[in-house]
This record gives structure tokens, C-alpha cells and sequence, in this order.
């Protein structure tokens, strides 16, 4: 095969996918990595494994003819201008979702493939769904007829919306939402009815989640196509996920259900009603039954290297990923082409012009500092300032009067008090060590919250967290700051022995690498940091937050067990024990008080944990009331858990796979049962956490649950 060097432009999450499925098509090979992250590009082609190259502008990659294929996986407001460069370099497109965030840019992009020559291929790989593919194929075979009309109900959780990531696309506009989640069942609907126009569409009145962010929950859209009608339902944030498509045919009503990969047909028999109703349901048990064992046989076979990669997700990607290149090879149009990709921009326009969602972007009320302006003086420099803890970090900051720099990627969907004049947002990466320098400026004062940025594996994870957290440190040391508050967390510690209590002085685990990544990790940048203030007179003091809670973060915490779904909660052993939890706002007191501290905590550890402590059965019968949802605490021993755990391990391990032995020590100090002796951290710090357990639940719970309940 000719011509079969393929470029990934953007090395994000989701280019990974893009490259598994690629590495399972034939006849293609990945020549090129396009990202301005250099380290990120790099990771990426590391995976590879043959030499790809590594370029950080695409005018340099284009203009070597790195490749002839692309795959653009930018963020979707840059989809057109990289893809204008692409097609016009006569290089086949495969666009990630959605092609453009305009109609004139989807037409645009058409106007410049047919003028090049090139397939613009779109990245609606929700269409490649194997229950949608195995549904498809028997109604292009005439097994039911006709459709006639198709319904669609879709609820699912954002991740976005509940973690308050408010700085992502999806938010930018308040029709953001459609191109980026509707879409997706929208193609499914499309791919049965044919070209469609809106009848009707609404959306439930818009809500303020941040400063500005308007979202709409939900959508109702009505559709007529050249081969039938249909009616879609979406929803967001909801805690029961359904993605059930049903299709009314002449001959029989199929549901394809997109969450459990299945395919019930309800056909019809030669036998009366009576019978023709028993047999009917008897065949569509039988049918269930039958994908139930197939669909666990693949997840197994899958984990044990026998089968490919089978979920849902992958096997959608990997369809649409082939799909496109057998049609570049063969010369045809791919079925999600760029004219389908175009329609899905045109009709997703349409919906928002009639159920009146805005789109236009969202103002900020903070601003970023721009890049060619030098960096003012603040008092604090405060790293991963705009996540959960963050946020409380900065206002109290702001509240004792200090002025504060926040370094982060973006200002969107930000609490007020970021736009106070003492507030100054910089656009930084902890990966980045150009970035910390610039970030803490000429502060007094860095307070580290940044976990690092996310990886897949131990190693990476060690990297990216305690390799920043040392770099922070060395910058640090440069600049001579006054003092380095780095707030690590008490999941460095070993928790297991009831029998123990847990002071300030107690180390990390010295069994560390018998730990979670996440644990172990913390512990490695603990040691990393101590080791410079020994040996370099680094001043750094170290906070250990418990287990976090308030406003801003889920109830339904892992702190209290493991949360499979939002219904039941797995505990990591019989729940009886008080959990060491803390309050955010006493968290980020906490971190306030060691600036004023100053010199007395210079080389100090402290464990940030309140008063009331309450179990983890006593937290979920608290949070069962406030919800009123049937919630259930299962009770779990560490033997039971880590006998699934070898399990695990064992099908993995034959898989192929190099996963870390299962540690009884980890299971155990996830449940928590030390005690912790907090005294001397208050009286140091002048620290007086939430007292009173009423005021407690209040904020730990009652405010959060009615959040999540509006």
C-alpha cells in the first residue's frame, strides 16, 4: 500500500486510542507526532516504537512531508484551521468530532478537500458501535423492513460538570455541549434515517454552574429523514446511565442498547398472540443470555491477550479509524465522510438555534495574563490553584490579604474573587520547568497543589508528580522563596494499624513501593523534598490533608470506599472505624496558617486532619437520608478484596500484561483504622478545624448532597 505514513496532530488523551487503533489497522504506519508540548509529543512516539518522528509546529511537519495521512485530534475550535492546513497540503483527513464548530467551517473544509483531491473523513465513531454495526447489518438484510421511527433516550454522567473542570470546551459556549456530547447519539440517529432536518428541539432552561457558565441539563430534538422519523432525548449529570436506541420497523422493534452492548428483537412468530408472545420472549431471553456470555468472554479474552481489545468505546474508534483508511486505499468515500461530519455541525447548529442556546462564548471574569507581559509581583504563587482545594486556597489567600498568582491553562468558569485586582492568572504547566520559573516570579511564597497531570503507569505517574514537585522545589531554591508549602496527602502514610497513632513526625511508608501509584508517588516527592531541605536548605513545610471533603468535590468519595457506581459503596473493610476526614475549608486554613507560621514550620510534616471523624457506615446512612436514595454500605474484608485482586492480577498477568502484585498492605491502610494525634499541628499552626458535628455534616454534606440534588 502507497502512501500509508500517518501523522496524529495533538498528543492529548485521546490521541492513544487513535494510536492502539491504528497499530490494529493494515497497511498504515505512524511516521509523525505534531505537538507544540514537545514531552508530550515525545511520550507519544515513544509508544510507537519506530523511530516517528517528533515535530512541534505542523508547518514544520508538513513541510517535511512527514506524512500523507492525518488524524487531527486538536481541541475542536482549532479542528478547521489545522485541518485548512492540512487538506490544503494534499493529505487525507480523518477529523476528529466534531469536524468544525461552524457550519461556513464545515463547508469550507468540503470546498477544500474536493479542490485537493483528498478524503476528509469525519471521527463519528459512535455510528461503528458494535450493537449499532450487528443491528445495522440485519436491517440492511431486510430482516425487519423498514424503519419507520427510532427513539433515542440518552442519560449519562459528565465528569466535567461533576468535578467542576468548568475550563473545557464544552463550556466555552453554552452550544458547546451539543457539538460535543449530542452529537454523538445524533449520528447514531442519522445513520438510520438519512439526511435529516429539525422539526423541534428544546432544552431545559439554562443554569448557572460558574461565574457566566451557563448549561442546559437536557434536550428534547425531533427529526424527519429521508427514511423515517425520530425523537432524541439527552441528558447530563445524571447517576443511572442509559443509552438505549429503539427502532420501530415494519417488521419487528429492535433496541440497541449502548451501555451493555446488546441487541433485543422483538419480532413476530406464525403462532397466535398467545404463543407468538411466549416464544417471542423466550427467543429474546435466549438472545440476551447469549451476548451477556459474549460480551464477558471478550472482556476476559481481551484481558488475557487471547482477543482484542473489546470494549465498546474501542471497538467504535477502531471501526471508524478503519474504516477510513480502506476507503483512502480503495478510492471510496468512508461511511462518516466529511459531508456526514458537516451535516452533524449543520444540524447540531439548527438544535441550538431552536431550543435558543446560546453561542456565543462565555465572558471571563478572570483573565489570563498574557504571554508577552512580564509576570507582576504577588505575595503567593500558588500551583494548581483552580482545582477543588485550590479554589479555597486562593480566596482565603485573598481574605488575609495577600495577593496571590495563580498558575493553570485556563481562567474559564472560575469563582468571582479570581478577578480581584490581588489576583493574577498565568498560563502554565507544571510539566513545563520555563513555566514554573515565570509562574513564581518574584513570590515570597509557592504553595504546590498540583498533582502533576495524569499517566498510565507507576513509572509515569512517579514522573510526572514527584518530578514536578521537585522542580517546583528547585525553582524555589533559585529564587530564594521564603517558604515552599507542598500539600501531599495522608495516603502517603501506612493507615493499617489500628493500634497506631499517626503524629506529625510519622514517615511515609517505608514500604512504599507495596502501595497504590497514587500513594507511592506522594511518598517518592515527600523524600524528594525532605532530601533537598536537608542537604540544600530547601524551605518547604509538607501538609497532609485527609480525607477532603465540602462543596466542590463528590460525596461520594473513595475515601469511604470504592464507589463501582453511586448506589452502592464497596468499603475497604467492615466500616466501623472513624475515616480521618477534614473539611475544605479547614484544609486551606491550614495552608494560610503555615504561611504565617513561617520559619516554624520550616522542615516540618503535618497531617491536616478534623476532629470528626466520623465511620464510613455513619457517613453513608448520613448521605442516604440527605439524598433519600436507596445508598448501601457493603462491608468488605481484605481477604475477600484481595483475593479478586490476585484474581485480577492473574488474568492479567497471563494476558501479557505488567501489573504490580496485589499488596495486602495497601488494602489495609486504605481502610484507614490508625488513630491520628492532630495536637501539636494546632498549636504550631494556631490551626482550630470545624469542632462541632452538626456544622460538620452541614458542610461536608448537607450543602454538597443539595448541590448534587439541583
Amino acid at each position: 500500500m502507497k502512501n500509508n505514513r500517518v501523522g496524529l496532530i495533538g498528543a492529548g488523551r485521546i490521541s492513544r486510542d487513535h494510536l492502539e487503533a491504528l497499530k490494529a489497522t493494515p497497511g498504515v504506519t505512524v511516521s509523525a507526532v505534531v505537538d507544540p508540548n514537545r514531552k508530550a509529543a515525545e511520550a507519544l512516539a515513544a509508544l510507537v516504537g519506530n523511530g516517528t518522528q517528533v515535530y512541534t509546529s505542523l508547518e514544520e511537519a508538513l513541510a517535511a512531508k512527514a506524512f500523507d495521512r492525518a488524524h487531527v485530534l486538536v481541541p475542536p475550535n482549532l479542528h478547521a484551521p489545522v485541518g485548512t492546513q492540512v487538506l490544503k497540503a494534499g493529505v487525507h483527513c480523518l477529523m476528529e468530532k466534531p469536524i468544525s464548530v461552524t457550519s461556513d467551517e464545515a463547508k469550507q473544509l468540503l470546498d477544500i478537500a474536493a479542490e485537493k483531491g483528498v478524503t476528509l473523513g469525519a471521527g463519528q465513531n459512535y455510528i461503528f458501535h458494535p450493537a449499532m454495526v450487528r443491528f445495522k447489518k440485519e436491517l440492511d438484510a431486510g430482516c425487519y423492513g423498514r424503519v419507520r421511527f427510532v427513539s433515542l433516550v440518552v442519560a449519562v454522567p459528565l465528569a466535567q460538570l461533576n468535578t467542576k473542570q468548568f475550563g473545557h470546551w464544552m463550556f466555552e459556549r453554552p452550544s458547546n455541549i451539543i457539538l460535543e456530547q449530542i452529537v454523538h447519539p445524533l449520528s447514531q440517529i442519522i445513520h438510520l434515517i438519512g439526511r435529516a432536518e429539525i422539526l423541534s428541539a428544546s432544552a431545559a432552561p439554562a443554569k448557572e454552574i460558574a461565574p457566566s457558565v451557563n448549561f442546559h441539563k437536557s434536550f428534547d430534538v425531533t427529526l424527519k429523514g429521508t427514511r423515517g422519523n425520530a425523537q432524541l432525548h439527552m441528558a447530563f449529570g445524571e447517576n443511572f446511565p442509559i443509552w438505549q436506541l429503539t427502532a420501530v420497523c415494519d417488521d419487528g422493534v429492535v433496541v440497541v442498547d449502548g451501555n451493555k452492548n446488546s441487541v433485543s428483537r422483538h419480532t413476530r412468530t406464525r403462532y397466535l398472540e398467545a404463543g407468538d408472545n411466549a416464544l417471542s420472549q423466550a427467543a429474546l431471553g435466549k438472545s440476551l443470555i447469549s451476548q451477556s456470555i459474549a460480551n464477558i468472554s471478550r472482556y476476559v479474552g481481551a484481558q488475557l491477550k487471547l482477543a482484542p481489545r473489546s470494549d465498546a468505546f474501542y471497538q467504535s474508534l477502531l471501526g471508524c479509524v478503519q474504516d477510513f483508511h480502506d476507503a483512502v486505499s480503495s478510492g471510496r468515500a468512508p461511511l462518516a465522510d466529511g459531508q456526514f461530519g458537516a451535516d452533524m455541525v449543520d444540524l447540531c447548529m439548527d438544535i441550538a438555534r431552536q431550543a435558543g442556546v446560546s453561542t456565543d462564548p462565555v465572558p471571563n471574569p478572570a483573565k489570563l495574563l498574557a504571554p508577552d507581559l512580564p509576570v507582576p509581583h504577588y505575595d503567593v504563587a500558588v500551583f494548581g490553584g483552580m482545582g477543588f482545594i485550590g479554589k479555597h486556597v486562593v480566596q482565603q489567600l485573598l481574605d488575609a490579604g495577600y495577593s496571590v498568582g495563580v498558575i493553570g491553562r485556563s481562567a474559564r468558569g472560575l469563582p468571582e474573587f479570581f478577578n480581584d485586582p490581588k489576583v493574577t492568572i498565568v498560563r502554565g504547566d507544571v510539566s513545563r520547568r520555563e513555566d514554573i520559573v515565570r509562574g513564581i516570579g518574584s513570590a515570597r511564597y509557592v504553595v504546590n497543589l498540583a498533582h502533576g497531570g495524569g499517566a498510565s503507569t507507576r513509572q509515569g505517574i512517579v514522573s510526572l508528580l514527584a518530578g514536578s514537585a521537585t522542580t517546583i522545589g528547585e525553582v524555589c531554591l533559585e529564587k530564594k522563596v521564603e517558604l515552599l508549602v507542598f500539600v501531599s496527602s495522608i495516603a502517603g502514610l501506612y493507615l493499617g494499624d489500628a493500634s497506631e497513632t499517626i503524629l506529625p513526625s510519622t514517615p511515609c511508608d517505608p514500604q512504599g513501593e507495596r502501595r497504590g501509584d497514587y500513594s507511592y508517588a506522594k511518598g517518592e516527592a515527600e523524600r524528594a523534598l525532605l532530601e533537598m531541605h536537608k542537604n540544600k536548605g530547601l524551605p518547604v513545610t509538607i501538609q497532609r490533608p485527609g480525607v477532603v471533603v465540602g462543596l466542590g468535590t463528590s460525596p461520594f468519595h473513595s475515601g469511604v470506599g470504592l464507589f463501582n457506581n453511586e448506589q452502592h459503596c464497596l468499603g475497604w473493610n467492615q466500616g466501623n472505624n472513624p475515616l480521618p476526614l477534614v473539611l475544605v475549608e479547614d484544609t486551606a486554613s491550614a495552608i494560610v496558617a503555615a504561611l504565617k507560621a513561617g520559619s516554624a514550620v520550616n522542615g516540618r510534616t503535618d497531617n491536616i486532619v478534623g476532629p470528626v471523624r466520623l465511620s464510613a457506615r455513619e457517613y453513608m446512612d448520613e448521605l442516604k437520608q440527605l439524598l433519600g436514595r436507596p445508598l448501601k454500605f457493603h462491608p468488605q474484608s481484605v481477604g475477600f478484596q484481595m483475593a479478586i485482586e490476585w484474581g485480577k492480577w492473574a488474568i492479567k498477568t497471563v494476558g501479557g500484561k505488567k501489573v504490580q502484585k496485589p499488596s495486602s498492605r495497601d488494602f489495609m491502610s486504605r481502610g484507614m483504622p490508625a488513630q491520628f494525634d492532630t495536637s501539636e499541628t494546632e498549636r504550631i499552626l494556631n490551626w482550630t478545624p470545624t469542632q462541632d458535628r452538626n456544622a460538620f455534616i452541614e458542610k461536608a454534606l448537607v450543602v454538597p448532597a443539595h448541590a448534587l440534588l439541583e
